[in-house]
């Protein structure tokens, strides 16, 4: 594993044993000082592991895995532990909160381009910006939003919407037990797969014919595209409780 130095607040520094494991007195994440770690990448594959909190990410013409986080809360025998380490291709951002006490985190990571990412997030909000590689965001309980993403697309969420912008992707799969998919298309993709078991799902496409097949036990569907059996370009959309929209991109 290889780590460059963390850059923490200075009351943080001051003793080794928040060095290593972060420091907050912050209430909100808002009020936080913001720390900063880079990581040396073993290769253009990465997951990252967040625990609680938002994500951020974005990828850019840099060397390292860039991190700053912004963690807040704290209990009568001191701040919350926070952790962040690479191992192998999995980089972890964890925090574990006090007895009898709340805390966050806020996390901005920037990887380098070409990489090809999955986020496993357990509670928080995630945004990812600008990837050109495959692309797989999957979370316990909260929202997910990309924009501008051009590679293989799979969107997960098991309490949260999910929410695409500008996407040339070929291929999405987006799921959500709990909420709504809203999906804009700059470009026909070749396969679209989206449902929800509880939520709307609104697919909007670019001019062209598509093969489609959608469904819904408890809803309105509505299909404002071209359908045309047997295209290339191949969109199933289901939910068991929510309206269905395939509309023309705005």
């Amino acid at each position: 594993m290889n780590t460059k130095p963390a850059v923490l607040a200075p009351a943080c520094a001051a003793a080794t044993v928040l060095l290593l494991s972060g420091c907050a007195s912050a209430a909100t994440v808002d009020e936080a000082e913001a720390q900063h770690r880079s990581f040396s990448p073993s290769s253009d594959v990465l997951t990252i592991a967040v625990g609680r909190g938002d994500l951020e990410v974005v990828p850019a013409e840099v060397d390292d895995i860039q991190v700053t986080r912004w963690v807040s809360g704290g209990a009568v025998v001191g701040p919350p532990r926070a952790t962040w380490e690479l191992n192998g291709e999995t980089l972890s951002l964890q925090i574990h909160c006090g007895p009898r006490a709340g805390c966050d985190a806020r996390y901005e990571v920037t990887v380098p381009e070409g990489t090809s990412l999955t986020v496993e997030g357990g509670s928080g909000d995630t945004t990812a910006t600008g990837f050109a590689e495959p692309l797989e965001i999957g979370t316990d309980n909260g929202q997910v939003t990309v924009e501008n993403v051009s590679g293989p697309l799979v969107l997960r969420s098991g309490n949260g919407g999910l929410r695409a912008r500008g996407i040339v992707s070929p291929t999405l799969e987006a799921h959500t037990e709990n909420g709504s998919i809203d999906v804009s298309f700059a470009r026909a993709p070749d396969d679209v797969r989206v449902s929800t078991a509880n939520g709307s799902a609104t697919v909007e496409l670019p001019e062209a014919g598509y093969d489609v097949s959608s469904s819904s036990d408890n809803g309105e569907v509505v299909t404002d595209v071209e359908v045309v059996p047997g295209s290339g370009h191949v969109i199933a959309a289901e939910t068991e409780n929510g309206d269905i929209r395939l509309v023309p991109a705005r």
